[in-house]
C-alpha cells in the first residue's frame, strides 16, 4: 500500500513541476522590454565607420558647448525630443550622447521604447569621448532633417511652425500655407533678421543645396528650432501630400488655437478690423483697431513688418471683413497672416478674454 501512495505522490509532484515549468516558459512570460546598447568611446568611434547609416544624436541642452562631429541636436528636455522622434527613420542606427549620463540614458531608452532596434549610447558621454582623444565639435546646432510624413505631422501639430519655400517656383507648387522667399526677388538671407527666432521653421526648396543653405542661415542667426524637409518639394509631392499653387494664402485658426498661440508667442500682433464703435464695445485683449471698411487698414499695411505674424478678426459680419482684410494683407506681401475663424463671437463663446476699455486698444495685458 505504501508503495502505491509513494508512486501517486511522486506522480503528483511531477505533474505540479510540469505545470510550474510550463508557466515559466517563454510563451507565457512577458517579453523583456526593449533596450539600447552601451558602447565605450573606441566602440563608438568604430561605429562611425561600420554603420554606414548611423545618425549621431546629441541630446544635451547645450549643443554648442560640444558634441561629436556631425551630430544632430535633439535635446531630451523641453519636449523637442518627443516631437523629433517622429521624424527619425526607425530603420537606421543611432548613436546617442549628451553631457551627462542621465540625459543620454533617458533618450536612448525612449528610442528603444519607440521601436528603434539599433540604438547605441556612448558610455561616459562627451567627457569620455574627449578624454579618449577623439574630436569634439563646438558651435551652432545642426538642422533636423524630417521625412515628408514627419514634416506633415509637425505641420499639423505645431501651430507655431512656419514653412518656408526658398525656390523660385513657389507659384507652380508649394506646401500648404508656406511662405515664399524667391532667391531672385526676395532672398531669405536678406530677411532673416525680420523673422522671430522663437518660432519653429521648416525649410525646403527644389534642391538640397538651396534648403541646406537656407537652414544654415537660420542656425547661424541663432534660431533654435530649425527643420529641413528631407528630399525637399519633390519628396513631399511624391508622397502624394497636398500642395497649393498660385499666390500665398492666409490660415484660419479656431479660437482655442489662436488663444494657445497668443500665449506661446507674445509678439503675435492681433488686428481687429471692425468699425471703431464696435471695437470699443468689446475686442480681443491687446488688439489694435484698423477698420477695413474706411481704408484705415490700407493705410497701415505698407508699414507693417511683412515677416511678422498677424492675427486678424472682425465682429458681427459673418467673417466677411476679416476675410477681406486677411486677403489684402497677403496680397500686399505679408508672409504670415492668420484669421480668427468665427471671429469675435467664437472667441467669446470659447471663454477667451476680451476687454471693453478703449485705452487698452494698443497693447494691454492678455
Amino acid at each position: 500500500m505504501r508503495s502505491v501512495i509513494d508512486i501517486r505522490w511522486a506522480a503528483a509532484v511531477l505533474a505540479i513541476s510540469f505545470l510550474v515549468l510550463a508557466g515559466c516558459s517563454s510563451d507565457s512570460h512577458p517579453s523583456r522590454p526593449a533596450t539600447y546598447t552601451p558602447v565605450d568611446p573606441a566602440e563608438a568611434h568604430a561605429l562611425l565607420v561600420e554603420e554606414t547609416d548611423l545618425v549621431i544624436l546629441d541630446v544635451s541642452v547645450d549643443h554648442a558647448a560640444g558634441h561629436i562631429p556631425g551630430a544632430q541636436s535633439l535635446p531630451v528636455e523641453g519636449g523637442r525630443f518627443d516631437t523629433g522622434i517622429a521624424g527619425l527613420d526607425p530603420g537606421r542606427a543611432y548613436l546617442v550622447h549628451a553631457q551627462t549620463e542621465e540625459a543620454s540614458m533617458r533618450a536612448a531608452q525612449r528610442l528603444a521604447d519607440a521601436g528603434f532596434t539599433r540604438v547605441y549610447r556612448l558610455a561616459g558621454d562627451l567627457p569620455a569621448w574627449e578624454d579618449a582623444g577623439y574630436e569634439v565639435e563646438r558651435g551652432s546646432s545642426v538642422v533636423m532633417d524630417l521625412l515628408p510624413a514627419a514634416a506633415r505631422r509637425l505641420q499639423d501639430e505645431r501651430l507655431d511652425l512656419i514653412v518656408i519655400d526658398v525656390s523660385d517656383q513657389y507659384a507652380a507648387g508649394h506646401l500648404p500655407r508656406a511662405a515664399g522667399y524667391d532667391p531672385n526677388q526676395e532672398p531669405l538671407g536678406a530677411n532673416v533678421s525680420q523673422l522671430d527666432p522663437h518660432w519653429r521653421y521648416l525649410v525646403y526648396g527644389r534642391s538640397r543645396d538651396a534648403s541646406v543653405a537656407a537652414d544654415g542661415l537660420l542656425v547661424e542667426a541663432g534660431f533654435r528650432y530649425v527643420y529641413r524637409l528631407d528630399g525637399d518639394y519633390d519628396a513631399w509631392a511624391s508622397a502624394a501630400y497636398a500642395v497649393e499653387t498660385g499666390p500665398a494664402t492666409f490660415r484660419d485658426l479656431s479660437a482655442p488655437e489662436a488663444w494657445r498661440l497668443l500665449n506661446e508667442h507674445w509678439d503675435f500682433t492681433v488686428i481687429d478690423v471692425s468699425p471703431r464703435f464696435v471695437f470699443e464695445e468689446a475686442h480681443v485683449a491687446g488688439a489694435l483697431n484698423f477698420f477695413v471698411g474706411d481704408g484705415s487698414l490700407d493705410v497701415v499695411i505698407p508699414g507693417l513688418n511683412r515677416h511678422h505674424p498677424f492675427l486678424v478678426y472682425s465682429s458681427g459680419d459673418d467673417g466677411a471683413d476679416s476675410r477681406i482684410a486677411a486677403r489684402a494683407m497677403v496680397e500686399a506681401g505679408l508672409k504670415h497672416v492668420y484669421r480668427l475663424d468665427g471671429d469675435l463671437d467664437d472667441w467669446v463663446n470659447a471663454g477667451c478674454p476680451v476687454t471693453v476699455d478703449p485705452s487698452d486698444c494698443c497693447g494691454g495685458d492678455r
